[in-house]
C-alpha cells in the first residue's frame, strides 16, 4: 500500500511540474506578443505569426491578450 501511495504522489508531483512549465511558457509567449505589439506596433496576428505560433493555438492566445 505504501508503494501505491508513493506512486500516486510522484504522479501528482510530475503533473504539477508539467502544468507549471506549460503555464510559464504561456505567460512568456503572452509577454512576448504584448512586447512586439507595443514596441514594433504589430497587430496581435502579426506578432503571433512572427513568433511562429501554430494557427490552432492562436485563437486561445488572442483570447488571453
Amino acid at each position: 500500500m505504501c508503494k501505491a501511495i508513493e506512486d500516486m504522489r510522484e504522479e501528482a508531483r510530475n503533473e504539477g511540474i508539467e502544468q507549471g512549465i506549460e503555464r510559464g511558457a504561456r505567460e512568456t509567449l503572452l509577454r512576448n506578443v504584448r512586447s512586439l505589439m507595443e514596441s514594433v506596433g504589430w497587430s496581435k496576428q502579426e506578432a503571433l505569426d512572427m513568433l511562429k505560433v501554430p494557427e490552432p493555438e492562436q485563437a486561445g492566445i488572442i483570447a488571453m491578450l
